[in-house]
């Protein structure tokens, strides 16, 4: 399975997940995405190769449909889309979109439950992981904090056997008034 990390700081909010897939305690050779990027939409998620790959699939359509039909996305429109998908794929989600311009984190379960939270662990190492994050300062700059991200699943992937060293991070800074 995996963790996946997400994070507010002062310039806005990163997310960070491991490449590792495992299935049945073995971990798997080939690595694989976790971590999905739409233009100002970033999403990270654990769950099995097939699942995370249905939801990025269907999110992508369903922001590419929003996007058509309406125009730029909403923060409640990103949350309602993440739950949704979340749950018909079965998997876990960590969601970092604008909402009125400030970068915000929010997971969705793979129950269709969603949580706006500043900090965030999902998967095999979640508990390791949160127990780092507890004591960040959050009055950092993005540069910082996907170092921090990095480093917290870095620790992560030395305790928890499905977490893997590889990992990807993306960060969004807070929209600029102009």
């Amino acid at each position: 399975m995996g963790t996946a990390i997400g994070l507010e700081c002062a310039g806005g909010a990163v997310l960070a997940a491991d490449r590792v897939v495992t299935r049945g305690g073995s971990v798997l050779s080939r690595p694989t995405d976790k971590l999905f990027t739409f233009d100002t939409v970033g999403t990270a998620g654990v769950g099995d190769r097939n699942g995370l790959a249905r939801f990025e699939r269907e999110f992508d359509a369903e922001v590419r449909s929003y996007r058509t039909e309406r125009g730029d996305l909403t923060g409640d429109a990103v949350i309602r889309m993440t739950s949704r998908v979340a749950a018909e794929a079965g998997v876990d989600v960590l969601v970092v979109a604008r909402d009125g311009g400030q970068a915000c984190l929010h997971t969705a379960g793979a129950d269709g439950s969603t949580l706006e939270e500043e900090y965030d662990a999902i998967g095999t190492g979640a508990q390791l992981a949160l127990g780092q994050m507890e004591s960040l300062d959050r009055d950092i700059d993005l540069s910082t904090a996907a170092s921090t991200a990095e480093e917290v699943l870095a620790t992560v992937s030395q305790r928890d056997p499905a977490t893997g060293a590889e990992a990807d991070v993306w960060q969004l800074a807070h929209a600029t008034a102009y």
